[in-house]
């Protein structure tokens, strides 16, 4: 756990904390209570200060946070991250659903550990468009929750994945392309352009059946 202590630990210790008390519906006033006061602690969770490793381990210990870390562990599971990313954008459900499987069978392990807004990216767009909105809605409040924490990547996802929910589920063409084009800001694919096309093809479709 030595290892969070640096600069680059603030904001995997902010998703930590913010997010796992977020998922047991503990208030911040109830998690630091005896360990620090609630404004420094929502500063630990914004990524603005780094606590010293005691409070990080008494955080961690109210919230049941096992700490995994282990070079061979993050390394096959961003493998799957990834995986999971390029089946779902070429190949459809079919397979991503298989590897989603086998990445939720680790969710313990993956939310106590530096993968955890990755794996709640690939809930997010694993549950997009589908009828399964508990499940979108409650990646997408706990991903929106810690916004500032997202790298370029990531918040790239973020806005992809609320755009292809937007034009598939809702129909919501205008929606969508604010959406696409606030990824566009952060990365620029093939993926993000096709829909993008699909956002106007989809958009004139209608039209043309709303003036027939």
């Amino acid at each position: 756990m030595e290892s969070l202590v640096n600069k680059e630990g603030l904001k995997i210790v902010g998703s930590l904390i913010k997010l796992n008390r977020l998922n047991q519906k503990m208030s911040q006033a109830a998690l630091c209570e005896g360990i620090c006061v609630s404004s420094y602690l929502s500063k630990i969770e914004n990524g603005e200060v780094m606590p010293s490793l005691e409070m990080i381990e008494l955080l961690f210990e109210q919230l049941a946070i096992e700490y995994v870390a282990s070079p061979d562990f993050i390394k096959v599971m961003t493998d799957r991250f990834e995986e999971f990313f390029e089946e779902l954008n070429f190949n459809g459900f079919v397979q991503s659903k298989e590897i989603f499987k086998h990445l939720e069978q680790e969710e313990l392990k993956l939310i106590h550990s530096p993968l955890i807004l990755d794996y709640y990216l690939v809930k997010l767009a694993h549950y997009c468009a589908t009828d399964e909105r508990e499940c979108l809605e409650e990646a997408y409040r706990l991903l929106t929750s810690v916004k500032p924490l997202l790298n370029k990547t990531q918040r790239f996802r973020y806005y992809l994945y609320q755009g292809i929910d937007l034009l598939y589920y809702h129909q919501d063409y205008e929606l969508a392309k604010q959406f696409f084009e606030l990824a566009k800001q952060e990365l620029e694919t093939g993926r993000l352009y096709e829909m993008l096309a699909n956002v106007s093809y989809n958009k004139a479709s209608f039209i043309r059946r709303f003036s027939s």
